[in-house]
């Protein structure tokens, strides 16, 4: 049966695993450590895109729009455009790509900012995600305080 070997695996990895799972044929689920908060790292990033995707289509956003980079959008981690010069002209659907393809940490802020943090989050509970929480832009200062500073889930 399915269930004993996910579960004796996430009982033998070393940290604390958290697991959901649905088998979409059979309506057979596993839960593991389901109700324990984690800290979701670059996979808020999906919500971030999610609730650009709803903002176009309410007529609040066009992915051609357009948004100068500044140099205090910038942060460190992946990504190219902390290598761009201040003042380049990138429309939404640019952003998005490089936040998705190379998980860009300096397209997602400027995207939370664009979005906002409130309309993200609101986006996370009309999905029936009402344990998702972003709670600031990606600054690792206040990462390095604690990893639930970013997102949690």
């Amino acid at each position: 049966m399915l269930i004993p070997s996910i579960e004796e695996l996430a009982a033998a990895f070393p940290g604390v695993a958290g697991i959901a799972a649905q088998n979409l044929a059979t309506g057979e689920t596993v839960a593991v450590n389901a109700d324990t908060s984690f800290p979701t790292a670059s996979m808020i990033k999906v919500q971030v895109l999610f609730e650009l995707i709803r903002a176009c289509a309410r007529g609040q956003a066009q992915m051609w729009e357009r948004l100068t980079l500044r140099t205090e959008d910038k942060t460190l981690g992946s990504g190219l455009l902390v290598d761009f010069d201040a003042g380049a002209n990138l429309t939404l659907r640019d952003l998005a790509v490089m936040m998705m393809s190379i998980s860009d940490n300096t397209a997602t802020n400027i995207l939370i900012d664009r979005l906002g943090k409130g309309a993200i989050n609101q986006a996370c509970r009309d999905a029936g995600m009402t344990a998702t929480e972003l709670h600031n832009k990606i600054d690792f200062a206040k990462i390095r305080e604690s990893n639930d500073n970013l997102a949690v889930t």
